[in-house]
């Protein structure tokens, strides 16, 4: 239920670096408060597909939070002539990261994975950068970063 609201709630706004760090955020803790939960959606959703409801619903919300950030993208980068099907393509390709990777930290508990994280906020920050420079192809503006992302950006360059 908290999702659901939350996904319906969400202002959007222009600055698009600070809105993924703000929904990517949220995901991670969406997952670390509820890894056990998350566990029992695939399990039911692969081994019982005749009760596979909440993972359906989980699947809808997930698509909510795309479509918005679909059309945020057309304000943002002033692209309305993109389709908005282009423009969720676009977005189920990158919030594909952010699936696996809180999905291999929380609900499959990935140790190896957990060993390189030194926290949360750095892999949330590595993701919206990632995201950002994908569509943007620069970084963003003007924030702090936490090491990682820092360090990603350099390496990266502009």
């Amino acid at each position: 239920r908290v999702a659901s609201q939350w996904a319906e709630e969400f202002e959007p706004s222009t600055d698009l670096y600070g809105t993924m760090v703000q929904r990517l955020t949220f995901y991670q803790k969406l997952h670390a408060e509820n890894a056990g939960l998350f566990r029992c959606l695939y399990v039911i959703n692969f081994d019982d597909p005749i009760n596979k409801r909440p993972y359906l619903l989980w699947q809808k919300i997930r698509h909510r939070w795309r479509v918005a950030l679909s059309d945020q993208l057309a304000d943002v980068l002033g692209s309305t002539n993109t389709s908005r099907q282009v423009r969720l393509h676009i977005v189920y390709t990158l919030f594909g990261m952010a699936d696996d990777v809180f999905f291999q930290m929380y609900v499959t508990d990935n140790r190896f994975l957990k060993r390189l994280i030194a926290s949360p906020t750095d892999m949330v920050e590595l993701l919206a950068l990632m995201s950002y420079r994908a569509l943007m192809g620069s970084n963003p503006d003007g924030q702090q970063r936490q090491t990682v992302a820092r360090e990603a950006m350099i390496f990266l360059g502009d």
